[in-house]
């Protein structure tokens, strides 16, 4: 796929604009696959996966990821390039090809930086720690489990508070993206971040899912005050159409950039295209990429959102593609405008195609484009249908492209269906319902209701999990010293540290709690435990004499016959 992409031509024709954006999309696809593969692996984690298997494969994930992303940016600048160096330079077009190649190029940096941080995760001391402490662990499991000295209270309130600390520690790693694609003050982040957490409580979605959608919408330029609001109509039409909440989020979003539209208005934007998905033959998926191609073209003749909408379903239900039925309707259209603004000879057979005056057929272009299109399409129905040959009268009008006749035709059969479409679509956009009530269908449902309800706990979750942060933090941070400390033992030393029984009887449930607290926030040292503090390995004592480190242990195991003294020891320590 990237050496197909490489070649591809960038010229800025009707035929060059499609083979360009199909280019896109198989990058997206891309890109796609990739993630799905990831999260699939992850999937399959459980308990026994080491964390240096978990950064491997983050690592290969963030590869591939890489080098799609560069086949992106490169393919962007191309176009971007075209654009600026043609000879009618358009705007607008540069503009948003230039914010489309800077978003581009801040997930390359994001994934550049991910990596370097990832190779140097795997290559430092830390994971010598790791493999002896699974090798103590191992030993620990041959005698009683400590952790069968606890009661089943404390074993279940210790196993909540460490999914608190991690639901938590997840939502902030998930909006640590919003706050980098927004651009908003400290403030209105933190009623973003509230607003995320008060969504998940009403839609089945969960807090990271909803981040990862208003971390598009930064990217994609959508202001801090309309994210929340964007946000929650991208995920309603990814549960209620065959558009994933993502993909609506950039297709609708360029969008209303070329059209110069109100975000505000996107709610109603997405109640006319499920109105119309749900009443036409052909899908949203197959509406929203059709729009897309006419936007430009329709706005220039003064189309509404809802007309382009209108227009590209009937121009889908009659089943033409988006690359053909696209761009064959702008050039109809571009046509007609031009006609109209030169009075050129042409003009007059297009009023009496429409069954109007010349002059009337101008005004009406010029005030209302829509109804004027309707007029033409309804009149080449008709004179077909009275005996004339459609292919001459097209032919006197200037469309001669095949594509072009081709879609003319296949309009002027489906003039009352058009009709149809733009009175659905008006109607849906001032109503604004269609898609609230599809997305309360869906979200009705009792696996819905169930993720909602799961969200909630979540939310709790996420509170009490806050609570703990900065505790866990503190820590990490010891966690970090006693490490660097650690990495310089001697092999002799660490064989005297695993022969004591002592320790080796309380090693393995230790390592194991800290294990599963530092797995939570990336790995870290996972299987340290409290062996560091028996030696104090952190004030440079390990060559004290074994006496005396037997008489440390003794304490520490005191400390440790009950799940409080632990608990206190890890803190304090």
């Amino acid at each position: 796929m990237v050496n197909d992409l490489k070649r591809v031509g960038l010229v800025f024709t009707q035929e060059g604009a499609v083979d360009f954006k199909k280019t896109l999309q198989e990058i997206n696809i891309e890109m796609n696959k990739n993630y799905n593969q990831f999260k699939l692996t992850q999937a399959q984690w459980d308990n026994s996966t080491k964390s240096t298997e978990k950064l491997r494969a983050e690592q290969e994930y963030l590869k591939n990821a890489y080098e799609i992303q560069t086949d992106k940016v490169n393919t962007l600048k191309m176009q971007l390039s075209d654009l600026e160096n043609a000879e009618n330079k358009n705007v607008t077009a540069i503009k948003k090809k230039r914010n489309e190649l800077t978003a581009a190029e801040t997930k390359l940096l994001a994934y550049d930086k991910r990596l370097k941080e990832i190779e140097s995760d795997l290559n430092n001391s830390g994971k010598k720690i790791e493999e002896w402490g699974e090798k103590v662990e191992k030993q620990g499991e041959k005698i009683e489990n400590a952790g069968k000295k606890f009661s089943k209270f404390s074993a279940l309130t210790g196993s909540a508070l460490i999914a608190s600390a991690k639901t938590a520690i997840d939502f902030e790693d998930a909006f640590a993206g919003v706050e980098k694609t927004v651009d908003a003050t400290d403030e209105e982040l933190e009623e973003l971040k509230q607003g995320i957490r008060d969504m998940a409580k009403e839609i089945p979605a969960s807090t990271t899912e909803i981040s990862a959608v208003a971390e598009a919408a930064g990217q994609l330029g959508i202001k801090a005050d309309d994210v929340l609001d964007f946000t929650k109509v991208m995920l309603e039409l990814g549960y209620s159409t065959n558009i994933s909440a993502d993909e609506a989020a950039i297709a609708i979003a360029q969008l209303y950039n070329v059209m110069g539209s109100d975000i505000k208005t996107v709610d109603r934007f997405g109640a006319s295209l499920v109105a119309l998905g749900n009443n036409a033959q052909t899908s949203e998926a197959k509406i929203m990429d059709m729009s897309t191609r006419i936007a430009a073209s329709g706005k220039q003749v003064g189309l509404t959102e809802q007309e382009v909408l209108a227009l590209a379903t009937t121009l889908a239900s009659v089943g033409l593609e988006a690359e053909g039925g696209g761009s064959a309707i702008s050039a109809v259209m571009t046509k007609i405008d031009k006609d109209v603004a030169l009075n050129s000879d042409t003009l007059k057979t297009w009023a009496e195609v429409a069954g109007v005056s010349v002059k009337d057929f101008k005004n009406l272009w010029e005030n209302d484009a829509m109804t004027a299109i309707q007029k033409v399409v309804a009149g080449m129905g008709d004179a077909s249908a009275g005996g004339e040959n459609l292919n001459v009268i097209l032919d006197e009008l200037g469309i001669t492209s095949l594509r072009q006749t081709d879609t003319m035709k296949r309009l002027s059969n489906a003039s009352e269906l058009m009709s149809d479409m733009v009175n659905l679509s008006n109607e849906a956009w001032e109503n604004n319902s269609a898609l609230t009530n599809e997305a309360n269908k869906r979200f009705g449902t009792l696996k819905s209701k169930i993720s909602t309800a799961i969200n909630k706990l979540k939310d709790m979750a996420i509170t009490v999990g806050n609570r703990l942060m900065p505790t866990i933090e503190k820590i990490i941070d010891k966690l970090g010293k006693w490490a660097d400390k650690f990495s310089q033992l001697s092999d002799d030393q660490v064989d005297m540290i695993v022969k004591i029984g002592l320790l080796i009887t309380a090693m393995g449930p230790l390592i194991t709690m800290i294990g599963k607290i530092t797995s939570t926030v990336g790995g870290i040292t996972q299987k340290v435990g409290k062996v560091v503090e028996a030696f104090q390995i952190a004030n440079g004592k390990i060559t004290s004499s074994t006496s005396d480190a037997t008489n440390k242990l003794a304490k520490i195991f005191e400390a440790a016959a009950s799940p409080v003294g632990i608990a206190i020891t890890a803190i304090q320590e």
